[in-house]
């Protein structure tokens, strides 16, 4: 068996079908990396993941000194970002902020991007670290998230309201996602019931994919940030400045690919990449918000 494997090769290695390793990598941590727009799994963590699965044990994360395990939301920059800290091995399962953090607290990952907004306490992520004390909380940039709509269907459209009371098909997140958060405590405030929305219960995982179901046609409208707005030609009509954060179990925070992490984060060229994607603001990048 060769160190990579494509998502055909593990799904033969695992003696399951396709559909069911990209269920993997959403719902339970399977770690892989995007390489030129295709999954690529190593061998050895795909066989630590098994042995963690099998044995209820955590990873040995300590003995992975050249890899870096990250779960939790999806973010077009931080992709970019943990590309570039090259020659780390980077492994990105983009599972959502609530389970990327049952995924950190689980130890199967070095850390987690989460942007989960508390209306009752009007801050970000904080609020939903029940053991704060064990963590370090790192910011990685604000993003401006908001509704992604096709051009033409501009017009009239300025909030939620407007685009719920018109009846406009959604693309959703799934379950736990920051973006749903986000989404359904705007519906809340409005009073808009979800089940009024048509396509609520549509779900994908990504902002990209869904900035791709609005610009084909098949939904109206989905929350998602700026920067996909810019790369598909959509309009974009801002709804939050959230904060997108890093979450590191303390345990993690001084190993080299946590560390290299962080510089790269706080280097020019990150400030530069996040200026010329568009939607983020850095000037906090890199600042530790808080340490347990």
């Amino acid at each position: 068996m060769k160190d990579w494997m494509s998502t055909k090769e593990l799904a033969a290695y695992l003696k399951v079908n396709e559909k069911l390793v990209y269920e993997l990598i959403e719902k339970r941590g399977l770690p892989g990396t995007i390489i030129t727009g295709k999954w690529l799994f190593k061998k050895e963590l795909v066989d630590f993941w098994l042995e963690q699965s099998m044995q209820n044990t955590s990873f040995h994360l300590s003995r992975l000194t050249d890899v870096l395990l990250v779960s939790g939301s999806n973010d077009l920059l931080l992709e970019k970002t943990l590309m570039k800290i090259l020659p780390t091995l980077s492994f990105y399962s983009f599972c959502g902020s609530m389970r990327g953090i049952d995924i950190v607290r689980e130890k199967k990952a070095h850390m987690a991007g989460i942007h989960l907004y508390s209306a009752e306490k009007d801050n970000y992520n904080v609020p939903f670290l029940s053991n704060l004390s064990e963590y370090v909380l790192v910011n990685f940039a604000f993003r401006r998230q908001g509704a992604l709509i096709r051009k033409e269907m501009s017009q009239d459209i300025r909030d939620i309201r407007d685009l719920a009371g018109k009846r406009k098909k959604l693309v959703n997140r799934q379950k736990g996602s920051g973006t749903r958060v986000l989404l359904d405590e705007l519906l809340k405030k409005e009073g808009i019931p979800p089940d009024k929305i048509p396509g609520y219960e549509n779900e994908v995982t990504t902002h990209l994919e869904v900035g791709l179901r609005v610009m084909r046609g098949e939904a109206d409208f989905g929350l998602g940030i700026e920067t996909v707005a810019n790369l598909l030609s959509l309009s974009f009509i801002p709804l939050a400045r959230e904060r997108f954060d890093i979450v590191i179990p303390k345990a993690y925070f001084f190993i080299p690919p946590v560390q290299s992490f962080l510089e790269t984060v706080r280097s020019r060229w990150f400030k530069d990449t996040a200026k010329d994607m568009g939607g983020y603001d850095t000037e906090e990048s890199g600042k530790i918000l808080h340490e347990g």
